[in-house]
């Protein structure tokens, strides 16, 4: 349905606050919340609020010297302690990912040996298989012919006793 008449200047000034409102947003700045006091954070002003003499007694700068430096000292030595260790630990690894290259070089070859193994193993079995197979057929052979020699030597058994019972004049 066009929009006709008064309803197209509602429309307009509708788009037109609409405009406005979103470019008011966007340049509100969100800022975050702050600590109350900037002791929460560790600072130290970097100037003095109170002036020598006044609240506070000065310190000497020749006592907060030595103090600072030690600290700077031990903070020094803790930082090249840790890169110290940082460095044996790279190093470490360094060594470690060596090893592993020497163990799957190892293990390549291995892995070769026992595939030669194998093949040599499976050459072996069937040739034995081979042997095994001309074997059964010979003994199936030698059944076959014993079976059918039975008649005969039980023909012959049957004739020797009959000559042991009726011996043959001398």
């Amino acid at each position: 349905m066009p929009a006709t008449g008064w309803s197209k200047y509602w429309i307009a000034a509708g788009l037109a606050l609409l405009a406005l409102g979103s470019v008011a947003l966007a340049q509100t700045a969100t800022t975050p919340d702050l600590p109350a006091a900037a002791g929460e954070l560790g600072l130290r002003p970097s100037v003095d609020a109170d002036p020598p003499g006044i609240g506070s007694p000065a310190v000497a700068p020749a006592d907060a010297g030595p103090v600072v430096a030690s600290e700077e000292q031990k903070a020094l030595a803790d930082i090249e302690s840790s890169i110290t260790l940082s460095r044996e630990r790279s190093e470490a690894l360094r060594r470690e990912i060596e090893d592993m290259r020497g163990d799957r070089a190892r293990q390549n070859a291995a892995l070769i040996a026992a595939a030669q193994r194998v093949k040599l193993a499976e050459t072996d079995i069937a040739a034995l298989e081979e042997t095994l197979g001309d074997l059964i057929v010979q003994e199936l052979e030698v059944r076959g012919r014993l079976d059918g020699a039975d008649a005969t030597i039980s023909g012959v058994l049957a004739a020797l006793e009959r000559i042991s019972l009726n011996p043959p004049p001398p």
